[in-house]
């Protein structure tokens, strides 16, 4: 399993003010975290941040010149966490960013092309004359246009149409509820995060997934963000505000990135007219735990 890390409030502070995590109303939604060596993915943000350090030569201490160079290596050394770190970026079930390096060669020309145009976020300058510099690439825009598996295509705009004596003698019918979006309590499942999941019926029927999302839309805004609070999930305006919300009974794969859903709430999420529209959009919310637990 991936490693996920309670951290201390100062740290918490500080990834909100470099990923822009909000609070939405009264509940705070705090980043979900996948750690590693030389960096970490924000999987609420769909951002990889990086730390590189510079320290100047005994030659230069003190002068203008070293500092110089102590940003230049510090920087550079920032790009280099950032490309190691996107590749531990699960795309799905089966495919990380590694396999696809392997079989692609212009990929990685492409992805180091990104983590050295990567935005600096914040840099640091130390009394012994070390400079730090954090840098951000958002898994949006070319890295998903790159990197999403194929089956997810381009996807017509959906018309609904509806008559109206029609709609108004069914309120109360299911297909005629308007739901903007979906949201899934996979709390409890140890589920990992990928950038592009399934949810799938207990009868194994994709409820979300390729034949459901639009490219367009996935790689502007992702196929999913991960949330770890229930409450700052159903405020979120990426799901509008009437989602629907099923619960994960189960996980599928053997890296546990897909989420089972009861052919129960299947039915009753895919009867509603308007949930193609939601899917297409991506407006989609994967609410986990705290501690990726």
């Amino acid at each position: 399993m991936v490693e996920y890390k309670k951290y201390p409030i100062t740290l918490i502070i500080s990834l909100f003010l470099l990923n822009g995590i909000c609070f939405q109303g009264a509940h705070a939604q705090t980043p979900v975290i996948e750690s590693h060596k030389q960096g970490y993915i924000n999987w609420t943000t769909l951002a990889i941040i990086a730390t590189g350090t510079g320290v100047p030569s005994e030659k230069f201490h003190g002068k203008p010149i070293g500092r110089k160079i102590a940003e230049d290596n510090a920087l550079h050394r920032s790009f280099e966490n950032l490309y190691l770190t996107v590749l531990h970026v699960q795309i799905n079930n089966s495919v990380n960013t590694v396999a696809i390096l392997k079989k692609n060669k212009q990929f990685q020309e492409h992805i180091q092309q990104m983590t050295e145009a990567a935005q600096v976020l914040k840099k640091e300058y130390l009394s012994d004359g070390t400079v730090e510099i954090t840098v951000q690439m958002s898994l949006n825009g070319g890295f998903s246009q790159l990197a999403l598996p194929d089956g997810i295509r381009y996807i017509e705009k959906i018309d609904t149409i509806l008559t109206p004596n029609r709609f108004s003698s069914n309120q109360n019918n299911e297909q005629y509820k308007n739901y903007s979006g979906l949201i899934v309590d996979a709390r409890g499942l140890q589920l990992t995060p990928c950038l592009a999941p399934l949810v799938l019926s207990e009868n194994a029927d994709q409820v979300y997934g390729p034949k459901y999302i639009s490219r367009e839309n996935a790689v502007q805004s992702g196929v999913c963000v991960y949330m770890n609070s229930m409450d700052a999930a159903v405020k979120h305006q990426r799901i509008g505000n009437s989602p629907f919300i099923a619960k994960g009974i189960g996980v599928d794969g053997t890296l546990s990135t897909n989420i089972v859903i009861s052919n129960t709430e299947s039915a009753r999420f895919k009867s509603s007219v308007s949930h193609l529209t939601a899917l297409k959009l991506c407006r989609v919310i994967i609410v986990i735990d705290p501690d990726g637990r």
